[in-house]
Parts: structure tokens; C-alpha cells; sequence
């Protein structure tokens, strides 16, 4: 299949004028063609197991916490996230119904079946991609949001997606915050989570650093003072809290209650 698929594509680039035109040394744009879709068709490997080690490597990556954080790396389902994604990152595996040209360390084409198990979505959208995890520094930045034990992962990726378009510098993250790169956080921040630079701290840490650097620390309650009527400085940190328990303790004597809309 991925030869005919291949044929077809040079036969309809060969109808092109523009590509008729000779190139140089004696070669046409078209043998160049030709030889590019070879060297795609030879580096790219299939895959039809469903128990091959790869597969069963990469599901653990999509659903383990501990797997993702050994390997460093997240799988990324969608063809439309792993294309944008693939703009800026090198994918260490792309998994794909069809031969791709996508730049990536490893290129697999790859069966529905085999997909479906991949990414654990029924109807797959015919690509995945296995990408390192990103290495981030949050120091001397100005603007922080402070996610304290946010539970659900929807809530957190779309926290995540939102803090990025706001221009925010980065997120701190207290340890029993959800995994910003598990399945449904990874989708909701629609890739976010790869671009926002974030780090884990203890709270005492976190508090700690706050004071010490002089930040404005907001925190974000339904009985807070209205946005409108605060004095905002240089350095500021809005801290939001766990959906059922509420603000940790630990933040409470360094920060000023906000009502946000």
C-alpha cells in the first residue's frame, strides 16, 4: 500500500510543469523527487503487532505517571498537535496510517488497530507522536501562576493553555497537582504545556522563594477584593487552589485575596 501511495504521488507531481524544468548537473527537480519519497519509504518501518514492544511502551507512556517521568517523554495524539508541535521539537517516535515526511528520530507507519491501541481512541486522528518531555527554567520571571493541587487534569491544561496566551512567564506547580502531561491535560492545553515553561516546589519552598523575591502574591477567592481596586507590581504570583479542598495554609499569611470574574 505505502509503494502505490507513493507511485501515485510522483505520477501526480510529474504532471506539474514547473517540476518539468531541468535542475542541475544533468538531474530534473523530478529525479530529486523521486529519490526523496526512496529514502522516506526506506527509513520509515511498519509496524502491525499489537504486541510489539513499542506499542506497549508507548500506551504505558500515555497512562503512567512514573513511565512518562523515566523516559521523559509524553505521547501526543492528533494529527494537527503532533504537525505543530513538530515545528519546534523533534519527535523521538511518530506513529502514522500514512508515509509522512515529518522530521522525527524514528518514523512508523502503522495499522488502525495498532493506533487505536496507541493512543486509546476509538477513531485515532491517523497520526501520534512520542516527544521529549521539555526542560524549562522558571528563573527571573516576573509573572507567575502558582497552581496549588489542581486535581482535575481538564482544568489544569486549560489553566495551562490560558496562562501561555495571557503572556504569563511560567507556572509552579505544588506536588500533588495532576500531571500536566496526562491524557486529558495534554489534550485540553492543545500542546501548551510544551511552550509554558513550569517546575514542581514544595510549598515551604515556594513560599519561601515568594518573600525572598519580593513577589505580589494574589490569591484567587471568592471573598477577595476586586481586581479593579488592587495595586499591581512588577513581580506578581496568583496562586490558584484545589477545586474541593481550598488554599493551602502555607500561602495564606503572604498573599491578598482576589475575586476574579
Amino acid at each position: 500500500k505505502g509503494k502505490t501511495k507513493i507511485t501515485a504521488l510522483i505520477k501526480k507531481i510529474l504532471a506539474t510543469r514547473e517540476l518539468r524544468r531541468p535542475f542541475f548537473d544533468g538531474f530534473s527537480s523530478i529525479s530529486l523527487l523521486i529519490s526523496l519519497f526512496k529514502v522516506v519509504f526506506m527509513l520509515t518501518k511498519h509496524i502491525q503487532s499489537l504486541q510489539h514492544k513499542l506499542v506497549k511502551e508507548a500506551v504505558q507512556i500515555r497512562k503512567n505517571r512514573r513511565v512518562r517521568r523515566e523516559k521523559n517523554q509524553a505521547l501526543v495524539v492528533g494529527e494537527k498537535m503532533v504537525k505543530e508541535l513538530s515545528r519546534h521539537f523533534l519527535a523521538e517516535a511518530l506513529f502514522s496510517l500514512e508515509l509522512q515526511t515529518l522530521k522525527a528520530e524514528n518514523s512508523y507507519t502503522v495499522s488502525k488497530e495498532v493506533l487505536k491501541k496507541i493512543t486509546g481512541v476509538p477513531a485515532p486522528d491517523k497520526m501520534a507522536a512520542l516527544f521529549p518531555l521539555p526542560n524549562h527554567s522558571l528563573d527571573k520571571k516576573d509573572h507567575l501562576l502558582i497552581l496549588d493541587e489542581i486535581e482535575d487534569p481538564g482544568n489544569l491544561g486549560t489553566l495551562f493553555r490560558t496562562s501561555l496566551g495571557l503572556k504569563w512567564d511560567g507556572i509552579f506547580l505544588t506536588p500533588k497537582t495532576t500531571d500536566p502531561f496526562s491524557e486529558k491535560a495534554l489534550r485540553a492545553s492543545k500542546g501548551s504545556v510544551f511552550f509554558q515553561p513550569y517546575a514542581y516546589m514544595e510549598k515551604d519552598s515556594l513560599k519561601n522563594l515568594l518573600e525572598k523575591d519580593s513577589y505580589e502574591v494574589f490569591l484567587a477567592d471568592i471573598d477577595g477584593k476586586e481586581p479593579a481596586k488592587l495595586v499591581i507590581k512588577k513581580k506578581t504570583a496568583l496562586i490558584l487552589s484545589a477545586e474541593s479542598k481550598g488554599v493551602s495554609e502555607e500561602f495564606l499569611p503572604i498573599s491578598q485575596k482576589i475575586s476574579l470574574p
